[in-house]
């Protein structure tokens, strides 16, 4: 070994160590709902290649609704909010339930579509006919991106509805504010939680 490459290898960096920032919503759910929105927009992107045919249309409105939802409890969870305000962490529980159906649906109508109708919709068909760049691989991605999916939206949902029987509303989920010596309302500093 060369005294350069040795001198290279020797060399050491400091440590230092990047701080966590504070999150919007504890750090599990923050996790889910980044995989969550990755799987969304994959889905969605094998969806628009048979403008959804093979989910017969259940898929694209299914990953825009969910775009919707996590970029609606985004804002919200940074938002302060008043003492007499609720928090709304019950509810958004409640709606990723809610989406959880969604998921199911596109997932067992993409399966549906899959095994069902297999004379239908043959490559041929589908490019020839329809003019889809779309073939049965590209059906079988979205029936397991919507089953990814599915699991993903009942994860968060469950973790959700963990914390909140555990804690009732985290404190890293749109905490009150509090007042000051001068009566002034100033937000809580949020502290980084692992959940």
């Amino acid at each position: 070994m060369s005294s350069s490459l040795r001198r290279l290898l020797s060399i050491s960096f400091p440590s230092a160590k990047i701080p966590d920032a504070p999150l919007p919503m504890p750090r599990s759910l923050f996790y889910l709902t980044c995989t969550s929105l990755f799987f969304t927009t994959i889905a969605l992107i094998a969806s628009a290649l048979d403008y959804g045919v093979l989910s017969l249309w259940v898929t694209p409105p299914t990953c825009v609704i969910t775009y919707i939802f996590h970029i609606t409890v985004m804002v919200l969870s940074r938002r302060p909010r008043n003492v007499e305000n609720p928090s709304y962490f019950s509810t958004v529980i409640v709606c990723t339930y809610i989406i959880a159906v969604l998921w199911c649906t596109a997932f067992v109508t993409t399966m549906t579509v899959l095994l069902g109708y297999k004379d239908v919709f043959t490559p041929e068909v589908l490019h020839g006919h329809y003019g889809l760049p779309t073939t049965r691989d590209t059906q079988r991605l979205q029936c397991a991106l919507a089953a990814f999916e599915l699991a993903t939206i009942v994860a968060l949902g469950v973790q959700g509805h963990l914390i909140a029987s555990k804690e009732g509303d985290p404190t890293s989920w749109r905490p009150p504010p509090i007042e000051t010596r001068s009566n002034s309302i100033m937000p809580i500093q949020r502290a980084p939680t692992d959940y």
